[in-house]
């Protein structure tokens, strides 16, 4: 494979052209990423380029088409037929000027899903539509469409490469493990809800469907929370207190700023005194000391709490609901109930826990999305999440971002 010019990593070229009769559009950009470069990503094992999804679909208005794409192998442009493969040159963060010059009167406009995508394509006088297209994190498939009185003359499909890891193998890999545990979930809660409420009971279906799916992650959520216990996250704080000077074990530069403040902590004593003022030397009857210790009231072990008080609550709340509700006993699911309870009650007052607050704001930090333990975690917390919406709009969900 060739290897991309000298300073074409940075140069802006033509990357996309369609001639019509109504109109003829451009795109440009970069048409490749330098860490991609430097990473060698998206090739193949013998370091061929991967081939990105694309498609074009015409109208019949538009008569005569002709498309060019950009092609690395041969650092230009060249002629493209539907169906034919096309190599990745559209990437994450990376900005795209799109320019649509008509060559009719038709009253012309650019459509994407995306509103702030949609507001960057503007008319420029009365025969130019132009702006700038940049997709920041977001990866996968984008489509978008010039359309003429509210009718697409042209759809545009195309991909969205990440610029810091490999699409086809390493994010794709990502998706389809987190895929494939939520459909094993979906076809399993689907089975299991009609055994255990019945058709009637579907506004209890998510707590059930929660039940399912924490019987799934219940023992790699405990296992992690027990590997957390063994090196939680923490944070050095600095406890200040006044005390006597003859227990003050180590007194810091900060007391000579202390007792300027407050003179009536010195006393004469011409012997030992260490502070001299004048002809006269003084000692401290007290001192500031300062020690340090370790809190365990970092926002990482908040999150840890409240996601461990959150399901003890849901589980009690499951509990509460099936011995109201006039069904035929099941001591054998009351029992495993009270099983989760208690191990919950039993992680919940580990050291590391037991001087936590309350969560006040969730940010998910590096320590969630990389340290032993948490990561576990914060994982089994995202899988619950997505196993509540099983039964909404998955099919239509939007790649997450990258970041």
């Amino acid at each position: 494979m060739d290897s991309p010019h000298t300073g074409s990593l940075n140069q802006a070229i033509e990357l996309l052209r369609v001639e019509t009769e109504l109109f003829t559009l451009f795109l440009q950009g970069r048409p490749y990423h330098p860490t991609v470069e430097t990473l060698q990503l998206h090739r193949s094992s013998s370091q061929e380029w991967v081939n990105a999804q694309f498609g074009i679909t015409c109208s019949e208005r538009l008569g005569n088409v002709q498309i060019k794409v950009f092609s690395p192998e041969a650092h230009g442009m060249v002629g493209w037929q539907p169906g034919e493969s096309v190599f990745p040159c559209f990437y994450e963060t990376q900005s795209y000027e799109l320019v649509i010059q008509r060559k009719t009167a038709a009253n012309l406009s650019f459509y994407h899903d995306n509103v702030l995508l949609r507001q960057a394509i503007k008319p420029l006088g009365e025969s130019i539509l132009a702006g700038v297209l940049n997709f920041g994190n977001e990866v996968g498939l984008t489509e978008w469409e010039i359309r003429s009185s509210g009718q697409a003359l042209l759809r545009v499909e195309m991909e969205i490469f990440p610029s810091k890891m490999d699409y086809k193998l390493d994010y794709q890999n990502i998706l389809n493990e987190v895929n494939e545990q939520i459909y094993n979930l979906a076809f399993d809660f689907l089975r299991k809800t009609y055994q255990l409420t019945g058709l009637r009971e579907t506004q209890h279906q998510s707590l059930t469907e929660f039940f399912t799916i924490l019987q799934h992650v219940f023992r790699q959520l405990l296992d992690a929370v027990e590997r957390i216990n063994k090196n939680p996250n923490y944070a050095l704080l600095q406890d200040r207190r006044l005390m006597d000077a003859n227990r003050v074990k180590k007194a810091g530069r900060e007391n000579i700023r202390e007792l300027a403040k407050h003179p009536e902590r010195l006393r004469e004593d011409m012997n030992h005194g260490f502070l001299t003022i004048g002809s006269r030397n003084y000692t401290a009857t007290h001192l500031m000391e300062t020690r340090r210790r370790l809190a365990y009231d970092t926002n990482e072990n908040r999150f840890i709490r409240w996601m461990l008080e959150r399901i003890h609550g849901k589980l009690k709340e499951l509990k509460g609901r099936w011995k109201i509700k006039n069904r035929t006993p099941d001591p054998l699911l009351i029992k495993r109930l009270d099983n989760m309870l208690t191990q919950l009650e039993r992680v919940l007052k580990m050291d590391f826990l037991r001087e936590v607050g309350v969560l006040r704001q969730m940010s998910v930090t590096l320590v969630l999305q990389m340290a032993p333990g948490y990561r576990e975690v914060y994982r089994c917390y995202l899988l619950l999440l997505k196993g509540l919406s099983i039964q909404g709009d998955l099919l239509r969900l939007s790649m997450k971002d990258v970041a």
